[in-house]
């Protein structure tokens, strides 16, 4: 059974080529089949945090292509991309849910908007209108919409993996939603992810207007370079994609010297966006180039 394509809206694509990570993905996919075997709620937040470059929205990605679609103990596990942004319209972030789960439908009769919303963007613009126009209930909050939609059957045989990039931007009124994802609902199984900078569990920790602050995340980890053997791979990789027509000389071409073309610059070793500009750099010097050894 071919698996489901992972459900992230938007303009973010799994990457071209991907390498390393292994220990993070494993980590996190053990993660996920332990809440769905639990089927109790979040196991609270899994935070990546990392320089820019560092790969974190690849690993998203990745994590994201990998799961979508597989099943762990009877349920089917959906993705979706949540915008901070979003986080600050509480109705927003259900029904966003619903629908990565497939159940639009359920999510708009939960929360009490009219047939009028179907096939819009759900957006805080569209959601406010929704609502307005809603003959049913018109606010309600996520633990609330939560309970309901469980009651409702939308959680039936299914899990969700909400991934949240750029977390260091989340908004002081974004903070309740994100406590009320971090720490789950029984019987709505939620895998939180969130990717940001290095100053992110600051931020998630700061208590902001009258929300108490996330101190205490399930895991946190640091993405550092990767290995040089991973770091060949992705380079590697990256330029086979971009040019296949002579894959010995590009291979050669990495073998011999491009990961050290910035030997003083040992900050940039193996961070997954300097790859990127080592195959723009091997496609400026052309394939008869004499690597820099």
């Amino acid at each position: 059974m071919a698996r489901e394509r992972p459900r992230l809206p938007g303009p973010r694509q799994p990457p071209l080529y991907f390498a390393g990570r292994t220990a993070e993905i494993d980590s996190l996919r053990e993660a996920l089949a332990m809440l769905c075997a639990s089927g109790d709620a979040s196991n609270g937040i899994e935070l990546f945090t990392g320089v820019p470059g560092a790969g974190k929205t690849q690993l998203a990605n990745e994590y994201a292509r990998r799961v979508a679609g597989e099943r762990h103990s009877g349920r089917t596990v959906h993705v979706v991309d949540l915008d901070t942004h979003l986080l600050t319209d509480e109705i927003g972030v259900f029904l966003t849910l619903a629908k990565a789960l497939g159940e639009a439908a359920i999510g708009k009769a939960v929360s009490g908007l009219d047939t009028n919303t179907t096939g819009r963007t759900f957006g805080v613009a569209g959601v406010q209108a929704g609502a307005t126009a809603s003959h049913g209930r018109r606010t309600g909050t996520l633990p609330e919409l939560l309970s309901d939609s469980l009651d409702a059957g939308m959680w039936r045989g299914k899990a969700l993996v909400v991934v949240i990039d750029e977390l260091q931007s989340v908004e002081p009124a974004g903070m309740a939603a994100l406590r009320v994802l971090h720490r789950g609902a029984h019987g709505c199984p939620i895998q939180l992810i969130g990717f940001g900078l290095q100053h992110t569990p600051a931020v998630l920790a700061a208590p902001r207007e009258g929300v108490a602050g996330i101190s205490r995340v399930a895991k946190k980890t640091a993405l550092g370079p990767l290995d040089a053997a991973e770091a060949r791979d992705a380079v590697a990789g990256a330029a086979l994609k971009n040019d296949a027509r002579d894959p010995a000389g590009l291979d050669a071409a990495v073998a011999h010297g491009v990961l050290v073309a910035d030997e003083n610059d040992d900050l940039s070793f193996g961070i997954p966006s300097f790859h990127r500009h080592m195959v723009s750099r091997l496609e400026a010097r052309g394939r008869g180039c004499t690597p820099k050894r």
